[in-house]
């Protein structure tokens, strides 16, 4: 049986793992746990568009699609399938966004009667939930730091760093420095005076929770010096969702973590040397893109090229 160690076990860890048990494989786990790593903070939502730009990600539908199999297949309760809603209240944009590649591949459909914009193939995962489900499959699993890679590899026929980011001094020499450019964000968990429907509004994004609570959660900041839970940004949150009619009554709780985004946005995967792979750099979109991303690793295996857009081949030196 071949034996797998994979390194990290957030959602991109998880996914994978679960992926390679369900082909057969020895699956051994190494994970420093730490809880407020950006998995275990993730507001864990899942949408094929880029707002700001008004089209689909590259192979939105089939990412899309894959992810939603995969975890109807696994579901324990972690699933929330759901319509994220977006006002649009100017004739101008949308008409933008009915002339987009949006519109032509149904991604989008009108709700005439309030003036909202529909997107289809959306909802949330509650993250914890997903990842103690997932542990749970686990046989091996070891809450350790990995200290000697090169040990790892020696143990196994396969390593894979599912860590988020990925260290140079992993990587080698051979990689550019920069791969990857982390950004930061904020959860706010809080209670509301009335129930709010899934929605993207502007600046943040609300996602209903039962008995008058909900999460709150803010686009991703570039340039910080801290990583903590700033009540500076909890405020303009705040501030930002009372001028967009949502009335908050109270703060439960501030949750901040770095997402190990990627240069050009896209996830890395694939064979960095020997037999170290990686499987990492998800960013915001790690539940969107880790079951397809997944057993594009595993079929790579087999001999299948790793798509040029995600292999982590593009981040080498020329």
């Amino acid at each position: 049986m071949v034996k797998i160690a994979v390194v990290g076990f957030g959602i991109a860890g998880a996914i994978l793992s679960k992926q390679c048990l369900s082909e057969g494989f020895e699956v051994h786990v190494f994970d420093d746990y730490n809880s407020e790593t950006p998995s275990k903070v993730a507001a864990g939502i899942l949408n094929p568009l880029s707002v700001s730009r008004k089209k689909p990600i590259w192979r939105a539908k089939e990412f899309a699609e894959r992810a939603w199999r995969f975890y109807e297949k696994w579901d324990n309760d972690f699933m929330h399938r759901d319509l994220m809603r977006m006002d649009v209240l100017e004739t101008r944009e949308q008409n933008d966004w009915a002339g987009s590649l949006a519109a032509e591949q149904s991604f989008i459909r009108w709700n005439e009667s309030n003036d909202q914009l529909l997107i289809n193939y959306t909802g949330w995962i509650e993250t914890e939930q997903l990842i103690h489900s997932f542990a749970s499959d686990i046989k091996y699993f070891n809450a350790t730091k990995i200290n000697d890679l090169k040990e790892l590899c020696l143990n196994f026929d396969k390593v894979i760093l599912a860590t988020g980011k990925i260290e140079h001094n992993q990587l080698g020499a051979s990689y550019r420095s920069d791969i990857f450019r982390p950004v930061l964000g904020d959860i706010l968990e809080v209670e509301t005076a009335a129930d709010y429907a899934f929605k993207h509004l502007d600046g943040l994004f609300i996602i209903p929770k039962s008995n008058f609570k909900a999460i709150l959660g803010s686009t991703y900041i570039h340039d910080f010096d801290r990583v903590y839970p700033d009540p500076a940004r909890a405020e303009l949150l705040l501030d930002k969702a009372a001028r967009q009619g949502l009335k908050i009554t109270k703060v439960l709780r501030h949750r901040t973590a770095v997402r190990p985004a990627v240069y050009d946005r896209m996830p890395i995967v694939g064979h960095i040397r020997d037999n170290l792979y990686a499987f990492a750099g998800m960013g915001s979109r790690g539940l969107f893109h880790a079951p397809l991303a997944a057993e594009m690793l595993i079929q790579s295996w087999e001999g299948k090229e790793i798509d040029s857009l995600l292999n982590i081949q593009r981040a080498k030196l020329k």
